[in-house]
């Protein structure tokens, strides 16, 4: 059953491109919109004005839905860091739970 995370945030291909890591070729289950084809001619990727959605887990997918539609998923501390600093990813902190509060201060 699919499922809605606290939070998430869009970003277009061409930035999430910036990171070195970035794969050259996105997963099969990435590259094709709801109703292509799967033996369609058109290249695969998203193009880059395409809009991609970075989880609170720092997964990548192509909708809002947590677990569906997985674009990237390396979750390194290269990664870690590009999403903070260079997105300046952040679960904004009125959506934190409390438990993850209290262990920030």
């Amino acid at each position: 059953m699919a499922t809605m995370g606290r939070y998430c945030k869009a970003y277009l291909v061409d930035v999430l491109k910036r990171f070195p890591g970035w794969p050259d070729q996105l997963p099969e289950n990435a590259r094709k919109d709801q109703g292509e084809q799967a033996d369609s001619k058109s290249d695969p990727d998203p193009p880059d004005d395409e809009y991609l959605f970075v989880q609170e887990s720092l997964i990548v997918t192509r909708g809002v839905l947590l677990g569906e539609d997985m674009v990237f998923s390396a979750v390194t501390p290269e990664w870690e860091k590009f999403c903070r600093l260079d997105l300046q990813f952040a679960i904004p902190p009125e959506l934190l739970d409390d438990a993850e509060s209290s262990s920030a201060t």
